[in-house]
C-alpha cells in the first residue's frame, strides 16, 4: 500500500461515529470545443457543512446510441489549500477513467491550515469524443469502494468544529450528467448539456 494511501486511511480512522449523514457529489459540464473536447467539474457537499478532507472517485462515460466514441479522459485537480493528490490512475479505455484520490495534508491539524470549503470544485475531467458523430453521452461518477476495496469511502469532510465524517457513515448521492453532441456544417460541433439528471444514492455499512 502506498504511503499516500495509508495516510488517507489514517484520516478515516479519526472520523466521528455519528450516523445518518448525507453526502453529495455531482457533475457540471462545460462548453465543447470544435475538436470534440469538453469538461465536467466535480463538486461535493454534505448536510454537515465544513471543508473537504479526502476522497476517491472515478468516472464512466457511456455512449447511448453507440455511434460516438470516447478517445481519452484526463483529470485536473482544482482544490486550493493543503491537499495532496495520489493514485491518478488515468484513462483505462472504454470510456472509463480510473480512480483519482486526494487528501488534506494532516501534518498541521485541521484548523487553521489552508482548506477548501464544500461546494467548491474538487477537480475536472476533460473528455475527448468524436465531434462528427451524433451522440448523447451519459457521464457518471464511480464511488471509491466500487473502484477498489482498499478505499472505505468516497468523500470525507470536516465540520465547522473539526469533526471528521465520511459517506461510510450515511448515504452518498452521485449525480451524473448527459452531454449531446450535434455536428453542424463546417465541422463545428454544438453541444447541449443537462446536468443533475441521473442520481444514485449509495448506503454503506460502516465496519
Amino acid at each position: 500500500m502506498k504511503k499516500q494511501k495509508a495516510a488517507m486511511l489514517g484520516v478515516c480512522g479519526l472520523a466521528s461515529s455519528a450516523f445518518g449523514q448525507n453526502f453529495n457529489l455531482w457533475l457540471e459540464p462545460s462548453g465543447m470545443s470544435p475538436e470534440g473536447t469538453f469538461t465536467v467539474s466535480v463538486y461535493g457537499d454534505s448536510d454537515l457543512g465544513g471543508v473537504y478532507v479526502s476522497g476517491v472517485m472515478g468516472l464512466q462515460v457511456s455512449t447511448l446510441s453507440g455511434q460516438g466514441r470516447v478517445s481519452n479522459i484526463s483529470w485536473d485537480f482544482d482544490l486550493v489549500g493543503n491537499y495532496l493528490q495520489f493514485d491518478e490512475v488515468g484513462y483505462l479505455g472504454d470510456g472509463m477513467h480510473g480512480e483519482v484520490g486526494y487528501a488534506w495534508f494532516v501534518g498541521c491539524g485541521i484548523f487553521p491550515c489552508d482548506t477548501t470549503y464544500l461546494g467548491a470544485p474538487i477537480g475536472h475531467f476533460t473528455i475527448e469524443v468524436d465531434p462528427d458523430a451524433f451522440e448523447t453521452y451519459q457521464i457518471d461518477l464511480i464511488a471509491g469502494p466500487d473502484l477498489h476495496p482498499a478505499y472505505p469511502y468516497t468523500i470525507e469532510v470536516a465540520d465547522p468544529l473539526g469533526n471528521l465524517y465520511n459517506d461510510s457513515q450515511g448515504s452518498l448521492t452521485l449525480t451524473g450528467a448527459t452531454v449531446s453532441v450535434v455536428p453542424a456544417p463546417g465541422l463545428v460541433s454544438m453541444m447541449t448539456m443537462c446536468a443533475m439528471l441521473s442520481s444514485r444514492r449509495l448506503r454503506r455499512k460502516e465496519d
